[in-house]
């Protein structure tokens, strides 16, 4: 096996390692961003927004019961839009919690994924040591190790075209997790656009009902 191919191929492979590590730091960043965007979202601007629809119903309960009797139609209709409203609302927020669910069930298999690499990495640690020890103690090796020169090139062929293909999927990788980034940074300017409105609401929705009995 040609020397000076073994550490070209060594230093590809350190080299798609760095890459590989930057990527998976890329890809904790996009998810940490993914939390806390989901996490504004719901339990920040959802809860604004929430609160504003408790206190339109209650402005509207307000005006109903002092202009219309309870028998005639329209305060009923208003009742029911209000219960229509919230039962939609229930049932996204089940199937939103459904889908959540599944992504910490992927998450969990990437972590068995990443649990089985490092027994991997144990195991071969381990291998080696006891070829260390073996050739300390001038035992004989393993006939793994006894390879003939033919055979190794094939496999030093096969690694070169591997690492090839690792960087081509690395190269995809960092295309996406890049598109990803600006997508999440972009909710994120999102999210601040809706609690502006949300708050803009609230404003109006305290006002009347501050001063809705001048009104009635």
């Amino acid at each position: 096996m040609d020397d000076e191919r073994q550490e070209i191929l060594w230093a590809d492979l350190l080299e798609m390692k760095s890459i590989g590590y930057l990527i998976r730091a890329k890809i904790e960043q996009n998810l940490s961003l993914v939390i806390s965007n989901i996490s504004s979202s719901f339990m920040g601007n959802r809860q604004l927004a929430n609160h504003n629809t408790d206190d339109v119903r209650y402005n509207l309960n307000k005006i109903c019961s002092t202009k219309f009797d309870k028998s005639e139609v329209l305060p009923k209709l208003i009742q029911l839009k209000f219960l229509k409203h919230r039962q939609k609302l229930n049932k996204q927020l089940i199937s939103n919690s459904a889908a959540m669910l599944d992504t910490v069930e992927n998450l969990q298999k990437v972590h068995k994924k990443i649990m089985k690499t490092n027994e991997e990495i144990i195991k071969f640690n381990s291998e080696i040591i006891n070829l260390s020890t073996q050739l300390l103690a001038d035992e004989n090796i393993d006939s793994n190790y006894n390879l003939d020169s033919k055979a190794m090139n094939i496999e030093l062929e096969s690694l070169e075209k591997q690492c090839v293909k690792s960087r081509k999927d690395c190269e995809k990788l960092t295309k996406k997790v890049d598109v990803v980034f600006r997508q999440n940074l972009e909710y994120q300017q999102t999210i601040l656009n809706k609690r502006q409105k949300i708050m803009e609401n609230r404003k109006n929705v305290s006002e009347t009902r501050k001063h809705i009995n001048l009104f009635l």
